[in-house]
């Protein structure tokens, strides 16, 4: 069939959600469906330069995305979400899909403006099938929610969306409790997808004694500030024991000089780059204060055969179930994190008990069967054809 993906997000800008439709677009197109993805872009010039505080990817964006107007930054979830706000996307995104044509349109982050309503509106005027997917989420009163019912006023007073969107997907049961502020109908929940072959540990397999991971942007929400101060407890139990920090710019990290022997900040990196500090760390830990509507990095390193050691909030408490794939702690308590990998840092058995038991975790979130139930819900889209 041919399937039109739509995110809101900018192509320059990576994020989670780009991830998850640049996968899902390759995961279709090998099950034999042709793909389209419309999405705002922004070309490197001096407009880019001077609107955003941090540059992305800017080189010519692959044959499947079609471009659909440029982006603005805006704080959303601890950090910024690259949005278009331009009323010339409503014109750019019909004459995209009026071009493509597709049998179903599938929209990212329903509500986020302009492109996904864009994108809806297209939908109902063509009558073409639509599909959305809801992937935050997102605490009531955010300054995204207050512009999701802002826009929402203005531009589907009648509420055309919830009428247009035949069926809804939400990547977890907290995604799904975010969209059900807006829309009364059940979500299905089809979780974000992993290259789990990609992150499998390769036989004989050699990691570094003591090391622990983290991975994600060094914002609040994501809980690195906790993790430095419980990692003070570690060192003291567990000498020679080292942090290793990917994501954000090095000097976006603030170490304590007393730390700096054993912290170390990589920063941003490939996809290859996180692959092989996954395999190198015995632990990885995810001390999240909150607001994570799933936790992709959980089943990566689940994948990669590491024991996580994670907060216990709405979205991460879905991947892991404590004692058995994974140890969850209270979220903001530096002393009980601490203490979860002090246990599994001196325990060898306990580490292989709980990575043998993830990695089978991690098969459920498979790229492939994620797809094939994608497809389910399209041909429910479709009236089961």
């Amino acid at each position: 069939m041919r399937v039109c993906l739509v995110s809101p997000y900018s192509w320059s800008f990576p994020g989670g959600v780009l991830e998850h439709v640049d996968a899902l677009a390759c995961q279709l197109e090998r099950r034999g469906h042709r793909v389209r993805v419309l999405a705002p872009n922004d070309p490197l010039d001096l407009r880019t330069r001077l609107l955003h505080p941090k540059l992305g990817r800017h080189h010519p964006p692959p044959e499947r995305v079609v471009p659909v107007g440029r982006s603005l930054p805006f704080p959303a979830n601890g950090s910024l979400a690259n949005i278009a706000f331009s009323p010339r996307v409503w014109r750019s995104v019909r004459r995209a899909v009026k071009a493509l044509r597709p049998d179903v349109i599938h929209v990212h982050e329903p509500l986020a403006p302009l492109v996904s309503l864009a994108a809806l509106a297209a939908a109902e005027e063509l009558e073409i099938p639509a599909v959305g997917t809801f992937h935050a989420n997102y605490p009531e009163g955010s300054a995204y929610c207050r512009l999701f019912r802002a826009a929402r006023r203005l531009l589907d007073p009648t509420d055309r969306i919830g009428r247009v969107l035949r069926e809804r997907i939400a990547v977890s049961p907290a995604a799904a409790e975010t969209a059900g502020r807006y829309f009364r109908a059940d979500c299905w929940i089809v979780p974000n997808g992993v290259d789990v072959g990609r992150f499998a540990p390769p036989p004989g397999l050699r990691r570094r004694p003591g090391e622990v991971l983290f991975v994600g942007r060094p914002v609040p929400r994501k809980g690195l500030p906790v993790l430095l101060r419980a990692f003070e407890r570690v060192l003291a139990e567990v000498p020679g024991a080292r942090l290793v920090i990917v994501g954000g710019r090095p000097g976006d990290v603030r170490v304590p000089k007393r730390l700096l022997c054993g912290v170390e900040v990589r920063g941003v990196v490939d996809g290859d780059g996180l692959v092989a500090a996954m395999h190198s760390a015995e632990v990885l830990c995810a001390p999240s204060t909150g607001r994570e509507s799933f936790g992709m990095v959980l089943v990566e390193g689940m994948a990669a055969g590491l024991p996580v050691v994670a907060s216990d909030i709405p979205g991460y408490d879905r991947v892991i179930t404590h004692g058995r794939d994974g140890l969850l702690c209270p979220p903001g308590d530096p002393k009980a994190l601490a203490a979860a990998l002090v246990g599994l840092l001196k325990s060898p058995s306990l580490r292989e008990r709980l990575a043998a038991a993830g990695r089978r975790t991690a098969g459920r979130y498979d790229w492939p069967r994620v797809a094939g139930e994608v497809e389910r819900v399209y041909r429910a889209a479709l009236g089961g054809r």
